[in-house]
């Protein structure tokens, strides 16, 4: 049920968007052109057709194999494809003719004639560069070599042949026949080592293992190699990395390797991911020749201006052969030893931010544009930045989210306002038996869900779910209640928090206030059971307008001794959320961190998960998607110099909102 729901509100919203892209396709191929009856009813069920091909290829894939439904996965991403390529070249046209409306006389048969020509003219250019793009991408692996430069390569390394694969996505349309055939061609070149640079696959290790099998009868003397794209992101990133040893496929995850003597090899992970360049370059002897493996050429643009290093065109090098392959041609690829994070400051593992001291630094967030006020940028022990959001229609998001664990159960509340949609939810976890209780509702618009600038009341009455939030001097009291699920609790203040301002740039940005180790009382009733809470919550208070891609890694356990750990969501803008919260006070962690399922390190972190229960949801639907993983976990190790032991709850999400 949890998946279901949060399903069918993308669901409507996509199907919202892809009605009145047909609606504006019909209109100009079939209406304007006042095409003859019987065309027009032909073509009207074609588009029809068509349009519901898209969204119900996507509901299919959810219930049936790809093999069974692969002819219908086929036409509604042929269909997408073209759909889009219509509304482009139509919107242009119009565009055109707008202008030109104030100087052409009014004339309708010469609308007409204009109307019928331009569906023509724009139907059959779709058309030919469907067909041509469908003969590149399904037609014979093409090879394109390139010779490149490379200083400090051995002599006896020259002549060394690097084979690139990259943005293969094997998945629901290209399936293990045609990457065998990928697979033999670049067997045929004889590579000493095989680099796989990202988007190599659409779907999950359950759906397609069975697909990448060819992969592993590729055995280059040096190795096969692999870093990741943002399309792994959004495909179980995790359980790839873990697949890909068994056929012969080492990832590099921001490291580096000796792949021959004098030769070194190095990955950073796709800027979806968490890239960490100077963690991949430590301890490197400069004088040894380096080839930079990563997803994105952005992050080869940035990897040239990288501090100490030199593009290769500058001084004398040897010559060595590397080769790379797409979806469409096998095509050269270089070394590059010139080499950065692909984040603006990625490459400092610890960060300095300015305190801010209420009441002297008492700002707004945005200034009158509704851009980032920079005098609010910094973290403070109590907030003092006023989220006046503006602008920016569907980007802005703002968020309330409640978590309370004690030793027998979770549960979370979270209310939010993303513009374009309203959620509310409440969820409830017995940690002895497992037993998991959902409710979610949405709205369209937000409707029903506003919530207010700053920390404050909420009232929040959606179909199936009702979340009341007061605000009292010494505590937060909330009411939530859904079928078969009620929460009565109250949340004691502390006295310090950790708030900071996230700048990704002047026009994206977020505001934050964690609040951890808040005591709690209350009561929480299942399904007609009743019983008491008690342990310490967390309240995680968002306003801000996001990047459409987002990804997050989020830790948090409150206790007497509580914590608040963060990933990626912050990386290269010098800020973080990393505090350690015990006897009322913050002590932030101005440190990266390096996430993993299982452990969370950096010089003053060193903590172990285990996992208690795993929570998952996906949401795919074309430009809207969503993967999150949830852990209820036990932190275990030290923080600081406090030793750990505590129960809370890790997440990663990886969306396209």
């Amino acid at each position: 049920m949890s998946r279901v729901l949060p399903f069918l509100v993308f669901l409507a919203i996509a199907l919202s968007l892809i009605g009145g892209m047909h609606y504006y396709l019909w209109a100009r191929l079939v209406r304007d052109p006042h095409l003859p009856p019987a065309t027009a009813r032909a073509l009207t069920l074609l588009i029809v057709a068509l349009g519901v091909s898209m969204p119900m290829a996507m509901i299919a894939s959810r219930f049936f194999s790809a093999a069974a439904i692969r002819p219908a996965i086929w036409i509604a991403f042929i269909w997408m494809g073209m759909g889009f390529l219509l509304v482009a070249f139509f919107g242009i046209a119009d565009a055109g003719r707008l202008l030109a409306r104030p100087f052409v006389a009014a004339d309708p048969s010469r609308r007409l004639f204009l109307a019928r020509s331009l569906a023509a003219g724009v139907g059959g250019l779709v058309a030919g560069l469907t067909a041509a793009g469908m003969k590149s991408a399904l037609g014979p692996t093409q090879v394109k070599e390139l010779s490149i430069s490379l200083r400090g390569l051995p002599p006896e390394l020259a002549g060394f042949k690097l084979v690139q694969i990259s943005d293969l996505h094997v998945g629901p349309l290209l399936r293990k026949d045609w990457l065998a055939h990928v697979v033999e061609r670049v067997r045929e070149l004889s590579p000493d080592l095989v680099a796989i640079t990202g988007d190599l696959v659409d779907g999950s290790v359950h759906e397609l293992r069975e697909q990448v099998a060819p992969l592993a009868t590729l055995r280059p003397p040096r190795g096969m190699y692999f870093v990741t794209g943002n399309h792994e992101y959004y495909s179980g990133v995790e359980d790839w990395y873990a697949h890909l040893p068994s056929l012969g496929v080492r990832p590099l995850r921001n490291e580096r390797v000796e792949v021959a003597p004098g030769l070194e090899l190095a990955g950073i992970e796709d800027p979806t991911g968490s890239p960490d360049l100077p963690r991949a370059l430590a301890g490197r002897d400069v004088s040894r020749a380096l080839v930079l493996l990563a997803h994105q050429p952005r992050q080869f643009a940035e990897a040239a201006r990288h501090d100490g290093v030199r593009p290769c065109a500058s001084s004398p090098r040897r010559r060595s052969r590397c080769s790379g392959c797409n979806r469409r041609r096998v095509s050269a690829g270089g070394g590059h030893e010139s080499l950065e994070s692909a984040r603006p400051g990625a490459r400092r593992r610890a960060t300095s931010v300015r305190e801010l001291i209420a009441p002297a630094d008492r700002c707004d967030l945005c200034n009158r544009e509704g851009a980032l006020n920079p005098a609010s940028v910094g973290w403070s022990r109590t907030p003092v930045v006023h989220a006046n959001l503006s602008g920016r229609a569907g980007r802005k998001k703002r968020w309330h989210h409640f978590a309370f664990v004690d030793g027998r159960s979770m549960v979370a509340v979270t209310v939010a306002d993303l513009d374009y949609l309203g959620l509310a939810a409440v969820w409830f976890l017995d940690l002895a038996s497992g037993e998991t209780v959902h409710r979610f509702a949405a709205t369209p618009g937000a409707l029903g869900v506003r919530l207010p600038e700053d920390l404050g009341d909420v009232r929040v009455a959606l179909p199936g779910v009702r979340v009341d939030v007061r605000e009292r001097d010494e505590a937060t009291e909330l009411t939530a209640a859904a079928r078969g699920l009620a929460v009565e609790a109250r949340f004691a203040r502390v006295p310090e928090t950790m708030n900071v301002v996230v700048p990704w740039d002047a026009g994206r940005f977020q505001y934050t206030s964690k609040q951890t180790g808040r005591a709690v009382t209350g009561s929480v009733t299942v399904r007609g059971r009743t019983r008491p809470l008690g342990g310490f919550a967390a309240l995680d208070f968002g306003r801000g307008i996001w990047p459409w891609r987002t990804r997050w890694q989020w830790a948090c356990a409150p206790g007497p001794i509580g914590l608040n750990l963060g990933g990626a969501w912050t990386d290269g803008t010098g800020c973080v959320e990393n505090a350690l919260f015990a006897d009322g006070r913050v002590t932030p962690i101005a440190e990266r961190l390096s996430f993993t399922r299982d452990s969370i390190r950096s010089p003053s972190v060193d903590l172990r998960l285990t996992p208690l229960h795993t929570r998952r949801l996906s949401v795919e639907l074309g430009l809207v998607a969503a993967r999150l993983r949830m852990d209820v976990v036990r932190f275990s190790g030290r923080v600081l110099d406090r030793a750990i032991d505590l129960v809370g709850w890790s997440e990663d999400l990886v969306a396209r909102w």
